[in-house]
């Protein structure tokens, strides 16, 4: 993942947290689910807002992916074989619905940390690009948030709930980079879904990650480390 748009994610989030009455006009509001109390890396939880125009690399994303899950099956048909890579990978996750949802989190985080790691520019020509799980497959690489949305787009297909769910945006500590992973809430308990790691651990047991913002298809959230 390249810094700057990370950074300016950060700056927008915090730009309508710090927006005062404003903002709360865009959506923020201060009420909180059960999965919204138990705060990803032990952050507190700063504001929940359903505005997403704020963030067209991911809503571009749902876009395409909705494109995609449609259109894959024919483009394997007619011989393309990313797409034929991408139907079998999501047959694959379909096919892991009768797990237990821990196994579930731990087959897709392999099975995505198996394809290598690449850098934005090279792959696509741009500093920073958000890539659909076809594209991911299509290219054979990806770098962090790439992963993270694989992740997303095949635990749902094995029947995860998309609500369960969020891309996160930290930045490491010990690194001192930004960096992006997959947060998913099984029985209250965060666990990640992280490129760097093969095992899905819980949230709380990773010091290193602060939290800027998480996103799904509903809601994005502010955190404060």
């Amino acid at each position: 993942m390249r810094l700057n748009h990370l950074i300016i994610g950060a700056i927008v989030a915090g730009y309508l947290v710090c927006a005062g009455s404003a903002a709360y006009a865009y959506g923020l509001f201060s009420g909180a689910d059960e999965n919204e109390r138990q705060h990803l890396f032990n952050s507190s939880l700063d504001s929940i807002s359903y505005e997403l125009d704020e963030f067209p690399k991911w809503t571009g994303v749902m876009a395409r992916q909705q494109s995609d899950s449609v259109n894959a099956g024919s483009a394997c048909s007619s011989g393309t074989g990313g797409a034929c890579a991408y139907v079998k990978w999501i047959r694959r996750m379909q096919g892991l619905s009768g797990q237990s949802p821990m196994a579930t989190l731990q087959a897709v985080n392999q099975s995505v940390n198996a394809i290598p790691y690449g850098f934005d520019q090279k792959l696509w020509g741009k500093s920073d690009y958000w890539a659909t799980p076809l594209e991911f497959f299509s290219k054979r690489s990806g770098d962090c948030e790439d992963y993270a949305i694989a992740k997303y787009y095949g635990l749902a297909a094995a029947g995860i709930p998309t609500d369960n769910m969020r891309v996160v945006i930290l930045k490491d500590m010990r690194l001192q980079i930004l960096h992006a992973v997959l947060a998913v809430y099984v029985d209250g308990t965060a666990y990640i879904l992280d490129n760097r790691n093969s095992d899905v651990k819980p949230s709380t047991l990773i010091s290193h990650y602060h939290p800027i913002y998480s996103i799904n298809e509903k809601a994005w959230w502010r955190h404060q480390a």
